[in-house]
């Protein structure tokens, strides 16, 4: 059975299986926003909400997709077939240490300062431009929130990641999407905040 979409408030959606209220629409998008290099805490205060993960960000595309709401179905077809662009930031960041590629979320930080980290350990780690299958990636992402290494051909252009790049979903008016693991940031692109579900 298809899972209903509440919401509990009117720019969030809830989302149980993630304990999260998504927002409805971006925000600092537009061509006046350039958030590449920004202290999240300066942008944002946490009460209002943070970016979500790669793995989370697929998990929303497919509770999206797999909604029986309208109005879910609404921005799950704003976000890939926009009228113009769309390009939306995703709270993953990469960097190579001497042991292998690690993968930070940014805007997630520990009482000192730091930020959260992983080891990349499985998920498609070369690019695909002739593309992968989005349905795969957003229904059967790695925990990390990459593709799997055996995910089938489709319409989702995958650049993987690369030692100091950030991720960047990217969907254009002539129906190009693209998952951007090697993106190096720049303006017009956006954010969706997400809460805690209280």
């Amino acid at each position: 059975m298809k899972p209903k979409v509440e919401v509990i408030s009117e720019p969030y959606i809830e989302v149980p299986q993630l304990g999260l209220a998504i927002a409805k629409e971006l925000s600092l998008g537009g061509e006046d926003k350039n958030w590449w290099g920004c202290q999240w805490e300066t942008l944002f205060h946490p009460e209002e909400g943070r970016m979500l993960t790669l793995y989370e960000f697929a998990k929303f595309l497919d509770f999206l997709k797999t909604s029986e709401d309208s109005e879910n179905e609404g921005i799950y077809g704003k976000i890939l077939k926009p009228k113009a662009y769309h390009f939306e930031a995703i709270d993953a960041r990469f960097e190579r240490a001497s042991n292998g590629l690690y993968m930070y979320t940014d805007n997630q930080k520990f009482p000192d300062g730091t930020c959260p980290k992983e080891k990349i350990i499985d998920g498609l780690r070369e690019h695909r431009f002739e593309g992968i299958n989005l349905e795969e990636w957003t229904s059967n992402p790695t925990s990390q929130g990459l593709p799997r290494e055996n995910i089938g051909k489709g319409n989702l252009r995958y650049h993987a990641p690369s030692d100091g790049s950030v991720a960047v979903f990217q969907s254009h008016n002539n129906r190009k999407i693209d998952l951007e693991l090697c993106s190096y940031g720049g303006c017009h692109i956006g954010l969706r905040l997400a809460k805690p579900l209280r």
